[in-house]
């Protein structure tokens, strides 16, 4: 089944093309309900996390985090959003978090580490003397 949708930014009209994929517990549901149907608009969806969620994460990793590896991370989301492959994209998408998580944490362990040093240092200049 397809339908064409006029889009309300640009004004074009754009075809939808819906697939009905069968139940993956065969056909019948627990507690009487009626069978499920899904309904993918693209070949290509990807069943993880958006792209969106992805930039986003990347974007609050420059801001709280090492701005030089949130960067890479932003980078790597933008080339997760134009991959066509779902493999691709979700390799794309891992190293991506991973960078981000990275960058905020190694933000976070330098703001806990410093005062840390700053004591340490201190006993030990009070030990020398």
């Amino acid at each position: 089944m397809s339908s064409n949708i006029k889009s309300p930014t640009d004004g074009k009209s754009h075809t939808l093309e819906m697939k009905e994929l069968p139940n993956p517990a065969g056909g019948k549901i627990q507690n009487g309900s009626p069978e499920e149907t899904r309904i993918l608009i693209n070949q290509n969806q990807r069943w993880s996390s958006p792209p969106c969620r992805l930039r986003r994460l990347a974007i609050m990793s420059i801001v709280c985090g090492i701005s030089c590896v949130g960067i890479k991370a932003l980078l790597l989301a933008l080339r997760a959003e134009r991959e066509v492959g779902v493999k691709n994209y979700e390799v794309l998408a891992r190293r991506s978090r991973r960078f981000a998580v990275l960058s905020i944490a190694l933000f976070v362990g330098g703001l806990v580490l410093l005062p840390v040093l700053v004591v340490l240092v201190s006993y030990i200049m009070t030990l020398i003397e």
